[in-house]
């Protein structure tokens, strides 16, 4: 299960990075930068994840929950920041 976390953090951190170098246009700016942010707390999700599955720590359980909820607030942001007629 760890290896498992540890490929998706791994992939997560590769879109990140690859999305920090894109020379991003003026109108998908802050929908960029909401997507970013998303990924970040899926990220931070994950590794809240996998200090609970070494530790059974409810806490990490719970923060989990916390970061998967801003991710989904923010893919939401996302989506609504995308320009209409691109």
């Amino acid at each position: 299960m760890v290896r498992a976390i540890d490929s998706s953090i791994s992939r997560i951190q590769e879109v990140i990075d690859k999305l920090n170098r894109l020379d991003v246009p003026d109108n998908y700016k802050q929908a960029t930068a909401a997507f970013r942010k998303s990924l970040e707390h899926e990220l931070k999700g994950y590794e809240h994840f996998k200090r609970f599955v070494v530790s059974k720590d409810t806490n990490e359980l719970d923060y989990f929950k916390i970061e998967f909820q801003l991710t989904l607030d923010y893919d939401k942001k996302f989506l609504n920041l995308l320009p209409k007629n691109p």
